[in-house]
């Protein structure tokens, strides 16, 4: 359903976290205040830093009064500080943000033109890794769903939506929040766009480039690997029994996810991809699936084939071992030598080659 444009752009509540963000705050919150998007706040939470941070966000606060401040007086982590960040936003649009990544200036006008007339709860956008040197790394691959449908299968698996590229309704965010209990700790947005979706919710994504993101050694998927992954597992299995009624075996749903490389026989793996194609084939025949949407679920599916045959070769401890990937591409042709990985091939040389020309 599409809307028309409102008469005039909704407040847009920007919420950033921060802590001990000193060195990329500023350029951060700058981004947001130099947006083609001129109605909107920047919600700012400094959560007990050590460093400059709360005096540079204080700073900002002088020269923009759009900067709003707030200061944790002891550290609450990450969750308890998006929720309190939450109840201070005046606006009827709450966007995300990082303390250490960076907009592109036409991002929240783009979503919020694209959330009006689509008229859906929630839409992200496809990102830039950059690295702590501020040179870029590379396009996102990850993200690489843009519909609702496609979205709600890549939720079987793992989160299908960048977090701090999100622009949201406000009614919709405050109904669901972020839950703090253990099996959400470090995978909070996952959590969250699983709710919403179980829920009927609409996400959608633009897929523009509208968001930097920063690579570093302290981000949440370096430090707390083994927690997310394992809260990660938790939500993929609900998600997967909520919707397809099925139960993955807990061996061949690790391969699925894919997060690291893991050794594992030849049998195995190729049961995990076999599961993976029935997680596929249910999800087409359970819903009513556009053939836009459905190439979007097979080049997925195509790059997380690609993906698990190239983690059990590199895991491989010997020439043999690593040779029988050449039979998996076989067994799985059909998936292996279609266009669909063709076209994953080519986006990932392109995600390396295309990034230089972006500049901040």
């Amino acid at each position: 359903m599409e809307l028309d444009l409102p008469a005039i752009d909704p407040l847009v509540s920007v919420v950033i976290p921060c802590y001990n963000a000193e060195k990329f705050v500023e350029e951060a919150v700058r981004s947001v205040l130099n947006q083609t998007y001129r109605k909107l706040e920047v919600i700012a939470i400094d959560d007990c830093s050590t460093d400059r941070t709360g005096e540079i966000l204080r700073l900002l606060t002088q020269e923009d009064d759009r900067v709003k401040y707030y200061r944790n007086e002891e550290n609450k982590k990450l969750i308890w500080t998006l929720n309190f960040g939450l109840d201070q936003c005046r606006g009827s649009l709450i966007a995300r943000m990082d303390a250490d990544d960076v907009c592109h200036p036409d991002r929240i006008r783009k979503q919020v033109d694209y959330l009006v007339k689509k008229n859906v709860d929630v839409v992200s956008c496809f990102c830039l890794y950059l690295n702590e040197d501020n040179s870029f790394h590379s396009l996102n691959t990850n993200f690489s769903v843009t519909g609702f449908l496609p979205i709600l299968f890549v939720s079987l698996i793992e989160n299908p939506v960048l977090h701090p590229g999100a622009l949201c309704k406000r009614d919709v965010l405050l109904s669901e929040r972020y839950r703090h209990e253990p099996e959400t700790i470090h995978s909070e947005d996952y959590d969250l766009w699983s709710r919403m979706l179980r829920k009927g919710k609409v996400i959608e994504v633009i897929g523009d480039y509208l968001l930097y993101y920063r690579r570093n050694t302290q981000s949440v998927s370096h430090l707390f690997r083994d927690i997310q992954n394992k809260n990660q597992l938790l939500i993929s299995k609900e998600n997967i029994l909520h919707f397809l009624q099925i139960h993955v075996r807990k061996d061949l749903h690790l391969l699925i996810l894919s997060k690291r490389k893991t050794s594992s026989s030849f049998t195995v793996i190729s049961e995990a991809l076999s599961q993976l194609e029935v997680l596929r084939d249910t999800f087409v025949k359970c819903y009513t699936i556009s053939d836009e949407d459905c190439r979007e679920i097979d080049r997925w599916v195509a790059a997380r084939f690609l993906r698990m045959i190239v983690y059990y070769v590199l895991a491989a401890g010997s020439v043999p071992t690593m040779l029988m990937g050449i039979p998996l591409v076989w067994k799985f042709r059909k998936v292996c030598l279609s266009r669909n990985m063709y076209w994953v091939i080519c986006t990932i040389i392109k995600s390396r080659t295309e990034v230089r020309k972006y500049r901040l």
